[in-house]
């Protein structure tokens, strides 16, 4: 039987409120321990709750004391630049501009096809092939000559 979608928001009740917040807790654990295995880094979820006294940590504090001080002995401009490729604008921005590469490189080919097919249609019907041509049309055509 499928599951119901579940409607997204805050339970108030305060009893009702901790099963769900285990259960995802568990869920970003498994996802964790997937991600550090098959990859081969390290990571670790600190997870504050208003229903809890205390952060739950995975694996273990005494590791992720280990990894934070790790983390703080790069120096200031490796911090940067591990923060900067996770920053939102700046993945945004590569993605822009590879969406921009994308569509000049299709509109090169688009327009390599388009001259192809006049030359071809000139070879059937040179007078009405050659008629609707601009002058750009004309340049690229003695360019592939």
């Amino acid at each position: 039987m499928a599951r119901s979608k579940v409607k997204y928001s805050y339970i108030l009740n305060h009893t009702l409120r901790r099963n769900p917040l285990r259960k995802r807790r568990l869920c970003v654990v498994k996802k964790l321990y997937e991600l550090t295995n098959l990859s081969d880094v390290e990571a670790c979820p600190i997870i504050y709750s208003e229903i809890d006294s205390e952060p739950f940590v995975w694996p273990s504090i005494d590791e992720v004391r280990i990894l934070i001080t790790k983390y703080h002995m790069f120096s200031k401009a490796e911090r940067r630049k591990t923060e900067g490729q996770s920053n939102q604008e700046t993945f945004t921005r590569q993605r822009l501009g590879k969406t921009e590469e994308t569509l000049r490189r299709q509109q090169r080919e688009n327009r390599h096809n388009q001259t192809t097919y006049i030359m071809y249609q000139s070879m059937i019907n040179p007078q009405t092939a050659m008629s609707r041509l601009n002058m750009e049309d004309f340049i690229e055509l003695l360019a592939r000559t």
